[in-house]
């Protein structure tokens, strides 16, 4: 298992390129990130792939953590290393993503038994009525 998370983790040398990347990126060079990008897309998206089981699914989760990374990027703190930090971000989208479709399954199903209940309650008081 140690195995397997060190092929996951950046080396310290790319960690270490990775913050004169986000430096660059501060300080105005969208190229740096560019890079930061092309070098962590796809491990992201095996991790997420392996979360949501969808293809187009965990392409846009990506692309948000991406977005959303950019748009943060001040935030990161010195010591703190890009690619554990992007892939946080990406695994909190895919939780939001799957909650949001168990809600909205939740919800169609209860609209669904609703409307049956509802019949039944109606046909229990005509019952009861008489």
């Amino acid at each position: 298992m140690g195995q397997r998370s060190s092929l996951m983790e950046p080396s310290q040398t790319t960690t270490v390129e990775d913050s004169i990347l986000v430096e660059q990126t501060l300080a105005g060079k969208a190229e740096a990130f560019e890079t930061l990008f092309h070098r962590y897309r796809q491990q992201l998206f095996a991790i997420i792939w392996q979360r949501l089981r969808n293809e187009d699914a965990a392409l846009d989760v990506v692309q948000d953590a991406f977005v959303r990374a950019f748009e943060q990027l001040a935030h990161l703190k010195g010591e703190d290393r890009f690619f554990p930090w992007i892939r946080r971000i990406a695994i909190n989208l895919a939780i939001d993503r799957i909650r949001h479709a168990q809600r909205n399954v939740a919800l169609s199903l209860n609209a669904k038994w609703g409307e049956k209940a509802d019949d039944v309650e109606d046909h229990a008081a005509l019952i009861v009525d008489k």
